[in-house]
């Protein structure tokens, strides 16, 4: 995880601001993934950040090419 104050999206002219420390076992948040090709995913969850990240992670491990549901 990179640590960050606020993030935008690529394709979203939403600007999202942190405003709370979080940490990997964190719910209730809002985020963002950017794959090294440059794609990104902006999510919410309500669960841990470490347990979505995972799930995310195991998608590309098995190299899905469709919409990953996590």
């Amino acid at each position: 995880m990179k640590p960050s104050k606020d993030f935008t999206g690529n394709n979203s002219p939403r600007h999202y601001k942190i405003n709370f420390y979080a940490n990997c076992g964190t719910g209730g948040v809002i985020y963002l993934v950017t794959c090294v090709c440059g794609l990104q995913y902006i999510g919410k969850t309500i669960r841990a950040i470490r347990k979505c990240t995972s799930e995310h992670l195991n998608c590309v491990s098995r190299e899905l090419t469709t919409v990953c549901e996590v």
